[in-house]
């Protein structure tokens, strides 16, 4: 159902492993919106561990956590080049094996 004044946001999502109730996912933005991983994520009944704003579990924590979510691939065009440039990183931590 759309919200009123909401922005039209795609994304595209894989299970890459499942673990202990939780999952690591390879996610492909599509479109570019605030929060979209969160919101999206936490509307299908995923949220995102350590997300105080969208998660329940975690809205009344008040210990020191970091937000399971990870830009692992960056890619676009030099605005003064032209040239295409392209970051990585392996995510770290949660658990799993990468």
């Amino acid at each position: 159902s759309k919200v009123p004044g909401s922005k039209h946001a795609v994304l595209e999502y894989e299970v890459l492993e499942e673990k202990e109730g939780r999952a690591l996912l390879k996610i492909q933005l599509k479109t570019g919106r605030h929060h979209q991983i969160r919101v999206q994520m936490a509307n299908i009944g995923c949220p995102l561990v350590g997300d105080r704003k969208y998660n329940s579990e975690y809205q009344e924590y008040r210990g020191n956590l970091e937000l399971a979510l990870c830009s692992s691939r960056l890619s676009f065009r030099h605005p003064e080049t032209g040239k295409k440039m392209d970051f990585s990183v392996k995510p770290r931590g949660a658990g799993f094996i990468l």
